[in-house]
C-alpha cells in the first residue's frame, strides 16, 4: 500500500514537473503578464497572452546583457519581437520584485504622452509598447549576475510604429 502511494505521488510529482516545462511559465512572468493587463486593460487594448518562446528568448536576452553588464537593444535572441528593458546595479532585488518595478517603470511614462499628438517618443516609447494595442503576446526574463539585474519583456507583434499610435495608444 506504501509503495502505492508512493507510486502515485511520484506520478503526480512527473507530471507537474512535465508541465512546468512544457508550459514554461514562471511566477515572476505571471506578476508581469498580469500587471501588463492590468495597464492594458485601462487603455482599452485587448490582454496579452504568455508565450513560451517569447518568455525563453526573453530570459535568453536577459542573460545576454547581463554578460555585457549593459543594455542596448541588440539582443540577437528578440527574433523581430518589440522589446523593454530594465536595468540596475546594487540591491537584490526578487523575480517578482524585478518584474513589478520593471513593469510599473515602464508604463509610468504615461505621464508624458501626448494624446493630441500621438506618435513616438524616447520618454515614452516603453510605456506605448507595454499597451500597445496590436500586440498580443508577451514573454518575461529576468537575470541578476554580480549585482546586475536586467528584465526584458519581449512584445509579438512589436508595437511603437509611426502612424499607428493613434489606433494602438488609447486614452484611459
Amino acid at each position: 500500500m506504501d509503495f502505492d502511494l508512493f507510486g502515485k505521488s511520484l506520478i503526480v510529482f512527473i507530471s507537474l514537473l512535465q508541465l512546468q516545462l512544457c508550459c514554461g511559465q514562471e511566477a515572476y512572468q505571471q506578476k508581469a503578464l498580469d500587471l501588463h493587463n492590468q495597464y492594458r486593460a485601462t487603455h482599452h487594448s485587448p490582454a496579452l497572452t504568455s508565450d513560451n518562446t517569447l518568455n525563453s528568448n526573453a530570459v535568453k536576452c536577459a542573460q545576454w546583457y547581463a554578460d555585457q553588464q549593459k543594455i542596448d537593444h541588440k539582443c540577437p535572441y528578440k527574433n523581430g519581437t518589440g522589446e523593454n528593458l530594465s536595468a540596475g546595479n546594487g540591491g537584490n532585488w526578487s523575480n517578482d520584485q524585478w518584474a513589478e518595478l520593471s513593469t510599473k517603470m515602464w508604463y509610468d511614462e504615461v505621464k508624458y504622452y501626448n494624446y493630441s499628438n500621438p506618435g513616438f517618443s524616447g520618454k515614452t516609447g516603453h510605456f506605448t509598447q507595454v499597451v500597445w494595442k496590436n500586440s498580443q503576446r508577451l514573454g518575461f526574463g529576468y537575470v541578476q549576475k554580480n549585482g546586475y539585474t536586467v528584465g526584458v519583456a519581449l512584445y509579438s507583434p512589436p508595437g511603437n510604429y509611426q502612424g499607428q499610435f493613434p489606433q494602438n495608444v488609447l486614452r484611459p
